[in-house]
């Protein structure tokens, strides 16, 4: 059997890493841009991979993507690279994916304490069931939730720094457009995790 710490496990997590670094990566590549900040998928994927890989490895897939950025590599939104894009007026959104993947990955670390899995012996309504689905997501959207709403603030708080904007031009530009979207967003990674736990594919760690 592998053990939590196995160079297998660790190889594992490390691979998952990779993967979920280059699918937030394709999320920001598939952008409309509306005004200063454009509309991604990567906060699904940054979800996913909290949801996935839990806090500790879910922040270092997204710290992966960005210095993958940094190094000029063309992963951010519109293909963009470089140290520019991260001080440009988005680059609090950046900072603030690491606090979604970490609150993500709290909310999996709640999933596996309070709605575990019914073990292979149990009956399909059981592992099946409706409320225990429900239990799943509702404690992963929950943490992810509130992670959103740090990405969202880090943000504002960075267009306020560096285009001096007064706070309620930044919400209005860099928050209201993109709310309606951002928490659909993160139910739907709920809902993926959920899916990916029944079939044994979300990480217990």
């Amino acid at each position: 059997m592998v053990t939590p710490f196995s160079p297998v496990e660790t190889l594992h997590r490390m691979s998952v890493t990779a993967l979920m670094a280059a699918l937030i990566t394709a999320g920001a590549l598939l952008h409309v841009q509306i005004g200063p900040v454009p509309i991604t998928f990567q906060e699904l994927f940054v979800c996913l991979a909290g949801f996935v890989l839990g806090p500790r490895y879910g922040v270092y897939a997204v710290a992966l993507y960005i210095v993958a950025g940094l190094l000029g590599l063309p992963v951010f939104s519109g293909g963009r690279s470089g140290f520019a894009h991260l001080l440009g007026p988005t680059g609090g959104y950046l900072v603030g994916f690491l606090f979604l993947a970490f609150f993500a990955g709290v909310g999996a670390r709640l999933v596996q304490r309070y709605a575990p899995e019914p073990p292979v012996t149990a009956s399909v309504e059981e592992r099946e069931s409706l409320a225990l689905s429900a239990k799943v997501v509702g404690l992963a959207f929950a943490p992810a939730a509130l992670g959103m709403l740090i990405l969202y603030t880090c943000g504002v708080l960075w267009m306020v720094a560096r285009l001096g904007w007064p706070m309620e031009k930044a919400i209005a530009l860099g928050v209201t457009p993109f709310l309606p979207l951002g928490l659909p967003k993160v139910a739907l990674a709920s809902l993926f995790f959920r899916v990916l736990r029944k079939r044994g594919l979300a990480g217990k760690w």
